[in-house]
């Protein structure tokens, strides 16, 4: 056996060798397994030499023209080449069926008189047309895979070819976005139509849409489904035996596709009976049956007591009880009388607490029965302060005795909060002793928190800003008529589990987050010639504020069931059933004695 080193000095021994100092490819066999045939001493290309050509242009034909006749052959001499355009065809075919222009490609060129191959050229032109139309352009592979080998024999001068279509191209006269485009602009896409189509209650349909081929179709060889789903308030379907038409009584909630798994026959006639009605005596009767069509507002909630299985439960009515008119909320703008004047306020599109500005009172509740006005002149009423849990911090008069102070109510975004209580214990170590004893010194509470300032419309720009810059102040000094510098004492508010509280806020972060829009005030003009921005400011939309409150207790802070430490108590209205901690260190005292 020949060692490497033979081989290497003795090449023309080895079995390929050409005789020209390299390995001549032409020359190797075969495998049995290789799908790309070859006869012995033929060669792929045309043997011309690439010396006097720039850029390789001689290899690149001869490569080229080999790759067209290797796949060639591969395609009709060889048993997997049939297999793979029959594949081809098929996967093809399964793609899904898009929009496109029937009449797109033309089928009207006329087959006679044009001489012998001017009216075969034409009838098949015609033919393979009328099966684009048809079918759609991107369903349709060549079956003798010229798109393929026009590709192939193309790729090197960078030419790219559409693999779909009866005959090779680049271009698609019926293109899908341009056809769909055509068709928007004609307001008549396929969505519309199939909104139409839904919306049909004299015609109530099963199958919204089916083709040949597709996704349901193996290989193209089948047809693809799609089946209504929901939006009808079905029971059980009746089968007519006679005609075979399926009738729907009005009943439980169930799924169209249902109709698959009870094997029913959807080409027959499809009825609904609309003898009961699950809609509530407040909603509009359907001009022609319960069937819910597509488009139709209906609220769902007013016919929880009628549907089956349910229990009977009072109906609400959603369309004054909703977030925006109970907590003031703001909404998108959605007439177009409200997207008229960005600088117009509508009051449904703006937030009611980020609208109210500072207001002076002893208390939100004894402010809004004095009929109290913020700084803007704006009514403080318990509806444009109401939230879904009550935020506020109101930093006290230091020169009034019955704890009035300046209130800044804020929308209730809040995140990351946190009451941390530490107690302290002093480490004593007696003489002789290895451990420590502790001696109890007092605790310390500090509540942390994150709140989001965010303005949804224009108009609570100002009052944000005014709440927020007079919140910095409060953690300066504020100074008495003799000119002393005295602290501010603040109460923070946050639901019921920060009531009322007391304390000191030790600091305040306030962040603007990379993700905010900024009011530019790019019409702002001057004084002499205002434009619509005069008076607006260059800030951002929202902001992210943290903030460190130290409380200062009201109530002797000792180990008892009833020091309100969350506000569970009821100090204020009395309300025994919202007071949790009256009477309960008496019922977890010992047992006395007998």
């Amino acid at each position: 056996m020949p060692s490497l080193a033979d081989l290497a000095n003795n090449l023309s021994n080895f079995q390929y060798y050409s005789g020209l100092g390299n390995f001549n490819a032409n020359s190797l066999p075969a495998s049995d397994g290789q799908l790309i045939v070859k006869e012995p001493g033929e060669k792929w290309s045309l043997g011309l030499s690439d010396t006097l050509t720039p850029f390789g242009a001689v290899t690149t034909v001869n490569r080229t023209l080999a790759d067209v006749k290797r796949v060639t052959k591969f395609l009709f001499t060889t048993p997997q080449g049939p297999q793979f355009l029959i594949k081809q065809t098929g996967l093809q075919f399964s793609n899904p069926y898009l929009e496109h222009d029937g009449e797109a490609l033309p089928t009207n060129k006329p087959t006679k008189g044009q001489g012998f191959f001017g009216n075969v050229g034409n009838s098949i032109s015609n033919f393979a047309n009328k099966i684009s139309n048809d079918y759609g352009p991107t369903r349709i592979y060549n079956p003798l895979g010229l798109s393929t080998l026009a590709e192939v024999g193309l790729v090197a001068a960078g030419i790219r070819l559409n693999k779909h279509g009866l005959l090779p191209g680049n271009t698609d006269t019926n293109d899908y976005i341009n056809y769909i485009l055509k068709k928007d602009g004609d307001g008549n896409n396929r969505l519309y139509q199939l909104g139409n189509q839904l919306s049909d209650r004299k015609n109530i349909q099963i199958n919204v849409l089916e083709y040949k081929g597709g996704a349901g179709s193996k290989y193209g060889i089948g047809k693809t489904t799609i089946r209504r789903f929901g939006n009808l308030l079905t029971g059980i379907p009746i089968i007519d035996p006679n005609s075979g038409a399926v009738t729907i009584p009005i009943g439980n909630m169930m799924s169209i596709n249902s109709f698959n798994e009870m094997k029913l026959d959807t080409s027959k006639p499809l009825h609904v009976d609309a003898s009961s009605d699950l809609r509530g005596a407040d909603q509009p009767e359907p001009p022609d049956n319960n069937f819910i069509a597509f488009g139709d507002n209906i609220d769902f909630r007013t016919v929880k007591n009628k549907i089956a299985g349910s229990t009977v439960l009072a109906s609400s009515d959603y369309t004054k009880l909703n977030i925006e008119k109970r907590v003031g909320i703001a909404r998108a703008r959605k007439n177009n009388k409200d997207r008229t004047n960005y600088a117009t306020d509508v009051t449904a599109a703006s937030d009611k607490i980020n609208k109210l500005s500072l207001f002076y009172g002893t208390s939100v509740s004894d402010a809004i029965s004095l009929l109290t006005k913020d700084i803007n002149d704006n009514q403080v009423t318990g509806a444009n302060t109401n939230d879904l849990v009550k935020f506020r911090i109101k930093s006290f008069d230091n020169d009034s005795a019955n704890g009035a102070g300046v209130y800044m109510v804020f929308r209730a975004y809040l995140n990351n909060i946190k009451r941390g209580i530490q107690s302290k214990w002093s480490p004593y170590n007696y003489v002789g002793r290895g451990e420590s004893f502790y001696l109890y010194d007092g605790f310390t509470e500090t509540i942390t928190f994150q709140f989001t300032v965010m303005a949804s419309s224009r108009s609570e720009m100002k009052p944000l800003y005014q709440k927020l810059n007079y919140l910095i102040s409060t953690l300066t000094p504020d100074y008495n008529k003799q000119n002393r510098m005295r602290g501010n004492i603040s109460e923070l508010t946050i639901g019921d589990f920060i009531k009322y509280q007391p304390g000191v806020i030790t600091s305040l972060d306030i962040v603007v987050d990379e993700d905010t829009n900024w009011e530019i005030a790019i019409n702002e003009g001057n004084k002499d010639n205002p434009g619509i921005d005069y008076g607006m400011h260059e800030l951002p939309h929202m902001l992210k504020c943290n903030m460190t409150f130290i409380p200062i207790y009201n109530f002797l802070p000792r180990k008892s069931a009833e020091a309100p430490f969350i506000g569970i108590d009821d100090p204020v209205l009395k309300n025994s059933l919202k007071d949790w901690t009256s009477g309960v260190n008496s019922k977890i005292q010992p047992p006395a004695k007998k």
